[in-house]
């Protein structure tokens, strides 16, 4: 075809286009469009299939040229049907190429991503004006596989707690917290702390109870945080106490240089002394340095390297060699839970394992970086605010890596806080929204 028709052609769309300053925009279904004194194409992502608060699969791909061909770089806006959902990357390729990850909504399954270019010459007698260049149309309906995206932002502060037991995941920040049993649903139940005392421990008791410390109280909600009780504990001491429960419902409660530990069977309200440390290891060990709730299980960490184990009317002792761990060590030195008959020790750099079947420690590991130690369900895990973690499997800590999304990398956020939830990697990153993994 000759040339100079071409040219002509195209002339006469642009000389149509200026007569009407009202409605520059081109509405048609096309995947190529000539607009003023461009050619936009769509070169692939138009019509996906993806999932609600997901990146499609398929980025979108669109060439801009001038009326001769030659690559175009423009300033593109854009607009979701989908208020949730959000462009979370452009880039432009090194062959002029406009790459567009879109991350879906939660609240409309066919949505619409509207792309704008807000400098538009040649088509409008008034100048350059914004125009819609095309409409992208995706279905949210499809199956959710790999990482889900939280589309709202958490109101959560930079302390928060993310903890997990694989029936409820539960968020506590300051003076609110959230739990939710299905964080792709995203149906969050939300209570309000007690007390805000910045970074202080919150654990799930092996009975689902929630028990948290702040400014030497303690509190327990069996409703996950809708509603808190405060648990009166007798001779308390402020800076260096700890209280767990059983799986029956007794509390037990322990505070520092004291070899009485105590326990209460009606939460609280009376409370009987269950175990003399100092008498049961003859006068050797004083005071405790964790207490260790196994079931209906007590175990009790007691200095100079000893572990009393009590269940109904039965106390065994377990020593081990001196200095297997720390052996004054505090009760606010350790982090302590159990699986396996074995007792996990964790300062936030070295992790002791103390096997009660041979009284021996079945390994040691430190760690160049302070981790925290967490249990949902019946695995155990060392976690810190980055995606490499440690499981413990056939008697030793094995370290890993989980890959992380698309859209945290292209936000350039980090993550904040790390737990797991049935089975699956959860985090929150610094931009407050939350990431579920699911297989």
């Amino acid at each position: 075809m000759d040339r100079n028709f071409i040219m002509a052609f195209l002339l006469v769309l642009i000389t149509a286009s200026c007569n009407d300053d009202n409605d520059p925009t081109v509405d048609d279904d096309s995947a190529s469009k000539v607009i003023g004194e461009n050619i936009y194409r769509i070169l692939q992502g138009n019509d996906q299939t993806g999932a609600f608060g997901q990146v499609l699969p398929e980025g979108i791909e669109i060439e801009i040229t001038d009326l001769q061909g030659n690559k175009r770089s423009r300033n593109l806006t854009f607009e979701t049907s989908d208020p949730t959902s959000e462009v979370v990357r452009t880039v432009l390729t090194k062959d002029g190429t406009f790459s567009i990850q879109w991350k879906l909504g939660c609240d409309q399954q066919l949505q619409t991503l509207t792309i704008l270019d807000n400098n538009v010459c040649g088509i409008a007698k008034s100048g350059c004006i914004e125009v819609e260049i095309f409409k992208i149309r995706a279905d949210a309906g499809g199956e959710l596989t790999g990482w889900f995206e939280s589309c709202e932002t958490l109101e959560v502060g930079y302390d928060h707690r993310l903890i997990s037991n694989d029936q409820f995941l539960v968020i506590a920040s300051n003076n609110v917290i959230y739990s939710t049993s299905d964080p792709i649903a995203v149906s969050w139940s939300t209570g309000s702390m007690p007390q805000y005392s910045g970074n202080q421990p919150i654990h799930f008791g092996p009975a689902g109870e929630i028990y948290y410390k702040a400014s030497g109280n303690f509190y327990l909600s069996s409703n996950q945080g809708k509603s808190w009780s405060v648990v009166n504990i007798p001779n308390q001491n402020y800076y260096d106490n700890r209280l767990i429960t059983l799986e029956n419902g007794d509390f037990v409660y322990a505070r520092r240089n004291s070899p009485e530990v105590s326990y209460s069977s009606d939460q609280g309200k009376s409370w009987d002394v269950l175990l003399n440390i100092s008498k049961a290891t003859d006068g050797q060990s004083l005071s405790a340095q964790a207490l260790v709730s196994d079931g209906n299980r007590l175990l009790v960490v007691a200095d100079n390297n000893k572990v009393i184990a009590l269940q109904n009317a039965d106390t065994t002792l377990h020593e081990f060699v001196f200095n297997t761990w720390p052996p004054y060590a505090s009760l606010s030195t350790f982090e302590a839970i159990s699986h396996d008959n074995k007792i996990f020790l964790n300062n936030g750099r070295t992790i002791y394992i103390l096997d009660l079947s041979n009284n021996t420690a079945s390994g040691v590991l430190n760690i160049d970086y302070r981790t925290r130690m967490i249990k949902p369900g019946n695995q155990v895990y060392l976690v810190e605010k980055t995606n490499n973690y440690w499981q413990y499997e056939n008697g030793s800590f094995v370290s890993k890596t989980f890959s992380l999304p698309e859209s945290l990398q292209q936000a350039y956020s980090r993550i904040s806080s790390v737990n797991f939830f049935k089975g699956s990697p959860v985090f929150i990153d610094t931009r407050r929204k939350l990431f579920y993994l699911i297989d």
